[in-house]
């Protein structure tokens, strides 16, 4: 697996209704090396009015319970509005059940309202690289579920969407497989939205152990 260093200026929102709380995450996240919280919202709805406004983040950290449309119910929207960035769930209790559902519509990972300074960031460099911070019992039953899930008919992915597949298997950001592939990064996008449609799912996490149990890459 090739380690690759993040792309400066990592760019990260969060939605948190506990406004002491989000100030604090963000005050962490701007005193780290190449990280900036660019916004914070108390609900989905000015989430979504910012995504209509201006370019997407890199990284949205997201609140499980929020007021109106909670962080979960609202994840699979996100998930469909930012195909490719990676959404880090914040929890208040490590309750298994709660993290698998959000692991299964998409989140890239999840952190307790305690974790500590390292904890953060090492949630939000890792969402960023692509891979997945979850505990042993809740990635057991997300990749059973993929495992056991009915699917449709083996998908069709062309000699680039395999390429992209498997650069996300080895843990490249979609800057660097834009690099290694001597692409633009939005064409990265194109084909990781095309796996995605093709794969029936909506995360990276979700879309190599699905391309891996199938034998794709």
């Amino acid at each position: 697996m090739d380690v690759l260093a993040l792309p400066a200026g990592l760019n990260v929102w969060i939605v948190e209704d506990d406004t002491r709380y989000a100030d604090a995450i963000c005050f962490v996240l701007d005193g780290a090396t190449g990280m900036h919280c660019s916004n914070q919202f108390e609900d989905i709805a000015d989430l979504l009015q910012a995504l209509d406004a201006g370019p997407a983040p890199d990284v949205v950290l997201l609140d499980i319970h929020l007021p109106g449309p909670s962080g979960l119910d609202a994840l699979p929207t996100l998930r469909r509005r930012l195909p490719t960035t990676p959404v880090v769930m914040l929890t208040i209790s490590d309750n298994a059940d709660l993290i698998f559902r959000a692991f299964r519509s998409g989140a890239s990972g999840y952190l307790t309202k305690d974790s500590d300074l390292d904890q953060i960031l090492t949630a939000v460099r890792e969402a960023a690289r692509g891979g997945a911070l979850m505990p042993a019992p809740v990635a057991g039953k997300v990749l059973d579920f993929l495992a056991h899930e009915p699917s449709p008919d083996q998908p069709e992915l062309s000699g680039r969407e395999k390429d992209v597949l498997t650069l996300m298997a080895d843990g490249l950001t979609k800057d660097a497989i834009a690099d290694r592939m001597n692409v633009s990064p939005h064409t990265v996008d194109y084909h990781i939205r095309n796996v995605y449609g093709k794969l029936h799912v909506q995360s990276g996490v979700q879309a190599v152990a699905r391309a891996i149990r199938r034998g794709l890459i």
